[in-house]
């Protein structure tokens, strides 16, 4: 679906079992979280984390980015395994609908995420400092789509219209530089 750095994340439903799979691959000392949802904030969120070459993995909530808490009734069936090359790779499956406070994870439609991650600690400190945001579509049919990657919260493009603020900054670098390259000429 998407990679950060050398952290990759793949998703998909599995119509039979009515599961999602997460297959995550990340380097040793790194992590990555995903919360359903626009900010770490009343969501659901899952962390993998590598510290050295163990695997970790937890089932958490963020009450705010500030305070995210483990869950105690862990919602994920987790795996890993050592690669060739040292690369950490996690298989994580949830039932769509896992218990009554869980997320329910919806079909055929985009999921708005949340997320953070770091290449260099497998601890989860900096939220704020490392979030991101994108959106996910799992299909009934098994397939999934990863929408793009959006920015953080707070910025023109956190929204389903971002590309319309990246046009107009497009337009706006385009004059500005144009303006100097006169300038340029002129002096």
């Amino acid at each position: 679906m998407f990679s950060l750095g050398k952290t990759q994340l793949y998703a998909q439903y599995d119509p039979v079992h009515h599961q999602v799979q997460y297959d995550v691959i990340m380097e040793p000392n790194s992590y990555l979280a995903l919360g359903y949802g626009k900010e770490f904030a009343n969501t659901d969120v899952i962390y993998w984390g590598a510290n050295g070459i163990q695997g970790l993995q937890e089932d958490m909530y963020a009450f705010s980015h500030d305070e995210i808490k483990h869950d105690a009734n862990n919602s994920y069936v987790t795996t890993y395994s050592v690669m060739e090359n040292n690369m950490i790779h996690f298989t994580t499956i949830r039932d769509i609908e896992s218990s009554p406070d869980n997320f329910v994870i919806p079909l055929d439609r985009k999921i708005p995420m949340v997320g953070s991650y770091s290449d260099s600690t497998h601890e989860m400190a900096q939220v704020e400092a490392s979030k991101f945001a994108w959106t996910m579509t799992l299909n009934s049919d098994g397939s999934s789509i990863s929408h793009r990657q959006l920015g953080l919260p707070g910025h023109p493009d956190w929204s389903e219209h971002g590309d319309a603020w990246m046009n107009v900054h497009g337009i706006v670098m385009w004059t500005a530089w144009g303006i100097c390259n006169m300038l340029q000429f002129i002096t």
